[in-house]
């Protein structure tokens, strides 16, 4: 698996909750409780958004997924689903897609489809829930972008400076109390080429869901494990295509920092 599987899986355990792996990561069965952040677009473009934990098991000695998924679709309603042993797609090394048509839900309603993507490499897993025509359900286990690319230029530099870090991932967790707020997790972070940090936290985002993402903004957020080294102000990020891309930027010290991402690796 890639080299930054272990930053983020515990990363991703932080949120989910635990999982069992075998000794053979090919012939492994993860069990996990995960926590899924659901936004519900209807057609009007009404958007409903919620927290649940998911019992999710991943066979990867007989490529299934088992799912019991959840969602609120509206302030007094939600839709409830089971997937048992879908079959799994390997899209390329780790990373697994699902398709299942005509859901039967708990209540007995049809859903027209549930979809999603896996990623064992990163640690994501995607979930899109077709009610019908009128109303679909994104599900995400976290926003987290490990594909991207950082460009980094200094404040009145003649020149842009341009870091590519495999490693480096930005990701966020809504906070379930408050989910106008989340907090953001950088990792393999670089001012300057050399002065790398394995990860730097931050909270108090403001968060707010959207028909294709999540918008979110701050003016000025201290750091939370260097002491205000890495203060960053004028934060701005674009989260799109339903969830699966970042736009995002801020300035930290003498820089402006741009991060252009993916939750998923593209072909």
């Amino acid at each position: 698996m890639k080299k930054f599987l272990i930053p983020l899986i515990a990363l991703l355990l932080a949120v989910v909750g635990t999982s069992c792996l075998g000794n053979d990561d090919n012939k492994a069965t993860m069990n996990m409780t995960v926590k899924m952040y659901n936004r519900t677009v209807n057609s009007d473009g009404d958007i409903t958004f919620s927290v649940t934990s998911n019992p999710t098991v991943v066979d990867l000695k007989n490529n299934t997924l088992s799912i019991a998924g959840s969602a609120k679709i509206s302030d007094m309603q939600s839709v409830k689903y089971t997937l048992e042993n879908v079959p799994l797609k390997t899209s390329y090394n780790g990373m697994y897609t699902f398709a299942v048509s005509n859901v039967k839900a708990i209540d007995g309603t049809t859903l027209s489809q549930v979809s999603g993507t896996l990623d064992l490499n990163a640690g994501m897993m995607y979930v899109v829930v077709a009610i019908d025509d009128l109303q679909s359900v994104y599900s995400t286990s976290m926003l987290g972008y490990p594909y991207g690319k950082f460009t980094i230029a200094k404040t009145g530099a003649a020149s842009t400076q341009s870091y590519t870090y495999e490693n480096s991932i930005v990701s966020f967790a809504i906070d379930e109390t408050n989910p106008t707020k989340a907090n953001m997790i950088v990792t393999n972070f670089s001012l300057a080429s050399g002065d790398i940090k394995d990860h730097v936290s931050y909270t108090g985002i403001n968060v707010t869901p959207t028909a294709f993402g999540y918008t979110l903004s701050a003016d000025t957020l201290k750091d939370t494990n260097y002491g205000g080294e890495y203060q960053i102000t004028k934060f701005q990020a674009e989260i799109t295509g339903q969830g699966r891309a970042i736009n995002a930027s801020w300035k930290c010290k003498d820089y402006s920092v741009m991060y252009a991402g993916s939750m998923f690796k593209q072909n």
